[in-house]
């Protein structure tokens, strides 16, 4: 059981850039092997107060995220029944250069494809460690349904003097696969 669990501390254990705060509650069963390094988890959580940040600034909020059916066989799959994003706001941002931020950080870092371990990476952990020495690829996610419910985002572009900037506000959807 989690209760009010906070984010943070897990930002040197995840492969974005991204910088992550909320808290977690939720009923999840965990089964850990050490040989191989495995992880499987199953039940359902909930976060609240949700952002992504460049470090400054948020660039993902959402005011509660409910996911049902969670399996996860890390470092293989990661598989979701139904996730629910209430009230996100999302800032995609294109920069002189025409790099996409949001992109930036939510990119996973899963290492080098040489096997080499990335210079100033954790490593410490064994599984985060095997991702970046490249003993597995990235894991397959699949979520079978995703909602947004009063959603918003910002669309700003500095390729263009002046930059250009547009507005999405209260948008509802709901993807099924």
């Amino acid at each position: 059981m989690l209760d009010g669990v906070a984010l943070e501390p897990a930002q040197s254990y995840l492969p974005i850039d991204g910088r992550v705060a909320g808290k977690v509650t939720g009923d999840l069963t965990v089964k850990i092997a050490l040989e191989p390094t495995a992880i499987q988890i199953a039940g359902h959580a909930r976060l609240q107060a949700f952002r992504l940040s460049d470090g400054d600034r948020a660039v993902v909020t959402v005011g509660r995220v409910d996911t049902a059916g969670i399996d996860i066989d890390w470092p293989k799959r990661i598989t979701l029944a139904r996730v629910q994003l209430r009230r996100p706001r999302l800032l995609v941002e294109r920069d002189p250069n025409g790099q996409i931020l949001l992109r930036r950080l939510l990119t996973p870092d899963w290492g080098p494809p040489d096997g080499r371990v990335a210079a100033g990476r954790l490593t410490a952990d064994p599984i985060r460690a095997a991702a970046i020495a490249g003993a597995f690829g990235p894991p397959t996610i699949e979520i079978a349904t995703l909602s947004l419910e009063r959603a918003s985002a910002r669309f700003v572009d500095h390729t263009t003097t002046p930059a250009y900037a547009e507005e999405l506000e209260d948008v509802n959807v709901t993807f099924t696969r």
